[in-house]
């Protein structure tokens, strides 16, 4: 590859200038930090990596399977069926309970008869408690059975059939005679317990039901007591009947009310228009009314007026001194006592008293005799009014009570009947209860019923015929077991590896974006000569001839170019975790494709301790990055431009230096990366490994982003992880990274020529958007 200096006019500035600061750039890429976190297509991907391990194993464990079952003695299953309900209500019985109940009943009662519950019948017939008598019969003549043998070993089964009213017992054995002898005994106990279980039963349930019986009896003859005395106590027949009378009656207690109040109101006008023409108190008008009754009264009454009258004529004639004035006075002052005398007789001292002045106001004629007897009338009518409007009023306020109570007093005879009727319906079900139970034990009835004998299978000449052997089922079996082995087994070597084995697991783990997938160079892994193949023809080689390789930089280089959306990458830091990991050759091709497609790129070899690109590139090294960042050099005496790409120029890593950390971290530095950015399209720096040194974490901060070179099944998990923290630590912008080294490229790459790297290059975009 011939070279020339690159002779274009750079910035002004020189390597002495203090340029100013390039902003940090904080990434924004998540990634997880379980180690052991894989997708589904990950898990697909080891097991393609591993089929032959998974194969090998399944092989072995279903041959071992195989082996075990053919192995195996010949085993002999005994079995037996019970009926443990009737298949209807009076199946088998003269009368069942349930039946009985209703006809006592008058078929008004729905009693349901509880069905069995299989699981706890089963416990029982599985039990010490049944099994220990049987178990101890069998020990005679075969001492080795046991309960444990029977039952914790699950030789002996007790199942609910399917889903019917029958439990199947069975028991395996390789000896069929024993196997014979045990299934007739269980059988046996179990019909024996079921017909002990049956009587046992019912004599509970009789003893129990005559124990309740007087009880419930007590409580039905109580509440019928009290609902009586309740009726009588509150006069109570029926509680509608009941309301209807309240309501009638307070209708009726409404209107006399507002009638006496009517009345009351009328008289009390009428005696006030009379009080008013009289000019007299009740009392008063009642002597008044008295006295004029009185004919002695009325008479000394008549003489008393007439002396009166005599007296004012002669008082006209006479002086009051004259003889006559003086008889006439003498005559009247003789009356008043015998008028006050016969009004006393008459009206008694004590009216007398209060009716003082009542002479002169006496009724003079029978109109207003006859007024003074109707004002007496309708003071009496008053009276009268007002005592029945109280009575009303209190026979009102009674039965306004008793309606308030009726809701309290309906609630509480409710209560009793609700009560009565609960323990009647006790009674009447325990009294059904008891004749049912009485005639079910009077049948004395096996309740279950053996539907097969307990035997195993035999062929024509009655030989026993042991159980097959199920040989697919024990192959399915041992594939099952050895693919999960197999599997489980592959995934424990890939996860102690520790290592990525496809982009997919990258993604994954890291969180970070694919930019490129890198297939296996065919040339690269080609064993070199003993002269050693020129790395320089060996590029050539690789860039113009159309390869999946060399198109697939074609697409990195793309979806590079255009992965911000609001700006163009104008500077990268290509790097890795670990060395070997193909950094330098990704950022060789990767700025040899962007220089072919009119970008012109700078080529940075920032690794100053083990630099690649002059070797890649066959180029001079006595001046390079360490020149510029050290002295004031001129930089475009310094890069060198390549003869084979137009746009494509170097900047080597020049002489070895000791202190690459000082340089790459000064403030020269970071005012050269920034000089250079202004006039390239793209800067792509080759730095060395993140762990192998901190010069990779000194140059990210300050360029575009970092591209991280992945190379698939060397890379480290947990390196990866440890070099993206401390890129992190930086602010450093990770933008994704390049899967080296990839067995299978995914992408269908054009044909020859430009047209066709086009084509993969907006396929390769994409396919990762």
């Amino acid at each position: 590859m011939e070279t020339e200096h690159y002779s274009q006019p750079l910035l002004s500035q020189k390597n002495g200038s203090q340029p100013q600061s390039l902003p940090l750039i904080y990434t924004s890429q998540p990634y997880e930090n379980d180690e052991d976190e894989v997708e589904l297509g990950s898990l697909f991907a080891v097991a393609r990596r591993k089929a032959l391990m998974i194969a090998g194993v399944t092989i072995a464990l279903m041959s071992a399977a195989l082996l075990w079952a053919i192995s195996r003695p010949p085993t002999y299953e005994g079995r037996f069926q019970l009926l443990v309900e009737p298949l209807t209500p009076n199946d088998g019985q003269l009368t069942g309970p349930s039946s009985l109940a209703k006809t006592l009943l008058g078929g008004n009662l729905d009693i349901e008869e509880a069905g069995l519950d299989y699981e706890t019948q089963i416990a029982v017939l599985r039990s010490p408690k049944v099994m220990s008598r049987v178990v101890e019969q069998m020990q005679a003549r075969y001492p080795d059975l046991s309960y444990n043998s029977l039952i914790r070993a699950e030789k002996l089964k007790v199942e609910r059939f399917q889903e019917t009213k029958i439990i199947e017992v069975s028991y395996a054995d390789t000896d069929p005679q024993k196997t014979q002898y045990v299934v007739d005994q269980v059988a046996r106990a179990y019909i024996q317990y079921s017909l002990q279980e049956r009587q046992t039963n019912l004599g509970q349930g009789i003893k129990f039901v005559d124990q309740q019986l007087p009880r419930v009896r007590q409580q039905v003859d109580q509440l019928q007591g009290q609902i009586q005395r309740f009726r009588q106590r509150h006069q109570l027949i029926d509680l509608d009947i009941q309301s209807e009378r309240l309501s009638g009656r307070t209708s009726d207690l409404e209107e006399q009310q507002l009638a006496a109040q009517s009345e009351l109101d009328e008289a009390n006008s009428l005696y006030a228009r009379l009080q008013q023409q009289l000019a007299l108190q009740p009392n008063q008008a009642i002597a008044s009314s008295a006295l004029a009754q009185a004919p002695r009264y009325q008479n000394l009454l008549d003489q008393l007026q007439e002396v009166e009258s005599q007296i004012a004529t002669e008082s006209a004639r006479y002086r009051e001194a004259n003889p006559a004035i003086q008889n006439l006075q003498d005559q009247r002052q003789n009356l008043l006592p015998l008028l006050d005398q016969e009004a006393q007789r008459v009206l008694g001292k004590k009216v007398l008293s209060s009716t003082a002045s009542l002479g002169a106001q006496i009724p003079e004629d029978s109109i207003r005799q006859e007024l003074a007897q109707q004002y007496v009338d309708t003071a009496n009518q008053i009276r009268v009014l007002q005592v029945r409007r109280q009575a009303i009023a209190q026979a009102k306020n009674l039965l306004d009570q008793q309606v308030q109570q009726l809701p309290v007093v309906g609630r509480q005879f409710t209560d009793l009947e609700r009560e009565l009727k609960v323990a009647t319906d006790t009674l009447n079900q325990l009294l059904v209860r008891r004749e049912a139970l009485r005639i079910d034990d009077a049948q004395q009835e096996v309740p279950w019923e053996l539907l097969s004998a307990p035997e195993i299978p035999r062929d024509r000449v009655g030989q026993p015929v042991p159980e097959s052997r199920h040989l697919l089922l024990f192959l399915a079996v041992g594939a099952i077991l050895g693919l999960l082995s197999g599997y489980g087994a592959a995934l424990i070597t890939e996860m102690l590896n520790g290592v990525f084995q496809t982009p997919e697991e990258v993604k994954t783990k890291t969180g970070l974006a694919a930019l490129g997938l890198i297939p296996i160079d065919q040339a690269v892994r080609q064993p070199l000569s003993a002269a050693k193949l020129d790395e320089q023809k060996l590029l050539l080689e690789q860039r113009h001839n159309p390869s999946p390789f060399s198109e697939a930089f074609d697409a990195l280089s793309t979806h590079v170019r255009f992965l911000h959306s609001e700006r163009l990458s104008r500077s990268l830091v290509v790097s890795s975790a670990m060395p070997r990991d193909g950094k330098s050759t990704v950022a060789l091709h990767l700025a040899w494709a962007a220089a072919e497609m009119g970008q012109r790129v700078l080529l940075v070899d920032a690794d100053l301790r083990h630099p690649q690109v002059q070797t890649r590139l066959n180029l001079p090294n006595s001046q390079g990055l360490t020149t510029l960042a050290a002295t004031d050099v001129e930089v475009r005496s310094v890069i060198q431009r390549s003869a084979h790409v137009a746009n494509l120029f170097v900047l080597t890593a020049g002489q070895a230096a000791s202190n690459s950390t000082v340089l790459l971290g000064s403030k020269e530095m970071q005012g050269l990366m920034q000089q250079l950015q202004a006039e390239f399209d793209l800067v792509i720096y080759d730095t060395p490994s993140i762990l192998g040194s901190t010069d990779t974490s000194l140059i990210a901060p300050y360029a575009d982003g970092v591209i991280l070179v992945v190379r698939m099944g060397q890379t480290n998990r947990s390196r990866t992880m440890l070099a993206l923290d401390r890129l992190k630590a930086v602010h450093a912008q990770v933008l994704g990274f390049v899967a080296n080294g990839v067995k299978q490229q995914p992408i269908s790459y054009g044909s020859n020529g430009s047209g066709g790297r086009a084509q993969t290059a907006r396929r390769a975009m994409s396919f990762f958007n």
